[in-house]
């Protein structure tokens, strides 16, 4: 591995470490208020790399409020861990375009 390769795989490593410390969190908040959700894409599939994102998918339907919530949530936690997060509320999508995205 040359000197670069192995740079890049620490950031690598660093980045993964914040987006994994990122998702407990999320997950650990969003289930302690009962709120539905899934992580999937690269991180969920285990081929996370130094620009990847948190992909969260929300289920269910949820008031104003909680999606409030859940953004505040999802976006704080992201952003303070420096890792960049897509979230998707799954009502707003039809079955077949939240199973494609899921599959992701």
């Amino acid at each position: 591995m040359t000197r670069f390769e192995v740079l890049l795989e620490q950031r690598r490593q660093l980045h993964l470490k914040a987006a994994m410390a990122a998702w407990q969190t999320i997950h650990a908040q969003l289930a302690s208020k009962g709120i539905e959700h899934e992580l999937f894409g690269s991180l969920a599939k285990g081929d996370f790399r130094e620009h990847s994102d948190i992909d969260l998918m929300i289920l269910g339907k949820l008031t104003w409020e909680e999606r409030a919530m859940v953004r505040r949530i999802a976006e704080d936690t992201a952003s303070n861990a420096q890792v960049a997060l897509d979230l998707f509320f799954a009502e707003d999508f039809n079955e077949k375009k939240i199973l494609a995205l899921l599959e992701h």
